[in-house]
């Protein structure tokens, strides 16, 4: 395998393990739930049983927790961003397949890394962006999504996202070795 493909797998590989840890929690599990699973992306693969809590989930424990996620997510997000930038991709280049891919990205860590990382539903960029996801990737805003975020669940948003810059970036790689 290329190394910039390892270097990426390796990123994805942490990411899924540090995220699995902190799932989304649902408000209906507020006061009722003490512990937790893996997710079910990460159920088969994962090195625990169950996440145990000293105490009973609060509306506060909730926010705090999700949002925590969503910062994991975004974090991804940066840095595969800053990987590509360090294999020479600054933009994407509409010539190579998958090219959609790097330009959501790039648009989402512009979000995530000179914004605040809020969706701004007054924001027509960000708008923009929300349609460009899915368009994209197909994932839509859930009634579970807070409104201050952009749909990135794991399984339906940044897993596709990523594949599809593996994609771009094996492509890049196969041409630059004349293949």
């Amino acid at each position: 395998m290329d190394y910039r493909l390892a270097r990426m797998n390796l990123l994805w590989d942490r990411f899924e393990a540090a995220r699995s840890f902190v799932p989304f929690i649902p408000s209906e599990a507020v006061g009722k739930l003490n512990a937790y699973p893996p997710p079910p992306w990460y159920a088969t693969t994962a090195p625990y049983e169950l996440v145990l809590l000293s105490e009973l989930v609060s509306e506060e424990y909730r926010l705090w927790h999700n949002d925590t996620g969503y910062w994991l997510n975004s974090a991804f997000v940066v840095s595969l961003c800053a990987l590509l930038q360090d294999f020479g991709i600054r933009s994407a280049d509409k010539s190579v397949p998958k090219w959609e891919y790097i330009e959501l990205l790039i648009e989402l860590r512009n979000v995530f890394a000179h914004e605040d990382g809020k969706y701004d539903p007054a924001s027509k960029r960000h708008k923009k962006i929300e349609r460009h996801i899915a368009s994209l990737l197909g994932t839509t805003r859930s009634p579970a999504t807070p409104p201050e975020q952009f749909p990135l669940s794991i399984d339906t948003a940044l897993k596709p996202l990523f594949l599809g810059c593996c994609d771009y970036v094996g492509e890049t790689v196969q041409r630059a070795s004349g293949g």
